[in-house]
């Protein structure tokens, strides 16, 4: 599946480029960060760097964060002008499309659907997408008629091009400066977004403005404790230099609580991760301390990649990260 989604014979190039972007980036602004952005905790420890960024995690929830992370404007740049997100949209997104669709857009939907099925009338909910991306998933949507209706925010202006070429209707703004010309909606989703956004208490509130009373709040995510990072530090794809909040599951709660939600749903439902290590360990053997863990853990499911993922998965250990939250009741 690994390869199905991101293309092998893209790493060398669509990692060079990302290296471009890393080094413009640490010219620009930096800001410290000295409380949690999950508990507000100022209690944390050392984890690791990566590009000569420096991560933190919280002693209390366990959320891996950036400190000092980039400022909002540094951010808002490095999206405007990434070299990397350029060559995804010209070359990794169209070769992978089909294989996107299939394998994590169509389960996605019967996943909201089955989770959400007590809670909303679909073909009378209003949904809004912030970061679709290269729009896959609200484009599948879009032509099965899931949802009374279906918008868009994406604020990269290559993303938002392509989005618009699939007919969505698109917000080409960010979140903190949506108007919404008095529209509330009944579902708002956000896959691979909160890990990227300078603060994500503020985000998480502006969802809440935005959705109707006991609206659902839908975020996918890495899990900062997830199998792939604690078998891999900062060698995990979950620790780049855009995920600046590496939420844990209690983590997330915490701050979704704080945001004016009540977690109905959290599930790690990820299918990579035990190849996402093994692709390590194989690209450099007898590197990796986990290696023998792995190796024993693979030997306790018969060897099976797949019954070892789906043990990760069912215990909530998975580094793919899925939350389904309700806004509070208001009188």
């Amino acid at each position: 599946m690994l390869n199905d989604i991101r293309p092998h014979h893209h790493k060398f190039v669509q990692a060079s480029l990302l290296l471009q972007d890393i080094v413009d980036l640490h010219k620009r602004s930096f800001e410290d960060t000295p409380n949690c952005p999950a508990c507000e905790i100022n209690e944390k420890k050392f984890k690791f760097s990566k590009y000569d960024l420096r991560f933190e995690q919280c002693t209390n929830c366990k959320t891996i964060y950036m400190n000092p992370r980039p400022s909002k404007e540094s951010m808002d740049i490095y999206y405007r002008t990434s070299r990397n997100y350029q060559y995804w949209v010209d070359n990794i997104f169209p070769q992978s499309a089909r294989a996107r669709v299939d394998k994590i857009c169509k389960p996605s939907i019967k996943r909201i659907q089955k989770v959400l099925d007590p809670y909303l009338n679909f073909q009378e909910t209003e949904a809004l997408e912030i970061g679709p991306g290269f729009g896959l998933f609200a484009k599948q949507c879009c032509d099965e008629n899931i949802f009374k209706s279906f918008e868009v925010i994406e604020p990269t202006p290559p993303l938002a091009k392509h989005c618009k070429e699939l007919g969505l209707s698109v917000h080409q703004i960010d979140i903190e400066s949506f108007i919404s010309n008095a529209k509330a909606y009944n579902f708002i989703c956000a896959f691979e977004v909160i890990e990227h956004i300078y603060n994500p208490f503020d985000f998480l509130q502006r969802c809440n403005q935005l959705l109707k009373p006991q609206g659902i709040l839908c975020i996918s995510c890495p899990n900062g404790i997830g199998f792939d990072t604690k078998m891999l530090g900062s060698f995990s794809p979950s620790v780049d230099n855009e995920h600046v909040n590496l939420f844990s599951p209690a983590g997330i709660e915490i701050i979704l609580k704080r945001s004016g939600f009540k977690v109905i749903n959290l599930q790690t439902p990820g299918k990579m991760d035990v190849e996402i290590v093994l692709d390590q360990i194989n690209e450099s053997p007898d590197t990796f301390k986990c290696e023998k863990d792995l190796r024993t853990l693979l030997g306790l499911q018969n060897n099976s990649i797949n019954q070892l993922q789906e043990k990760i998965s069912s215990e909530n250990n998975s580094g793919h990260m899925w939350v389904f939250a309700q806004k509070y009741k208001t009188s």
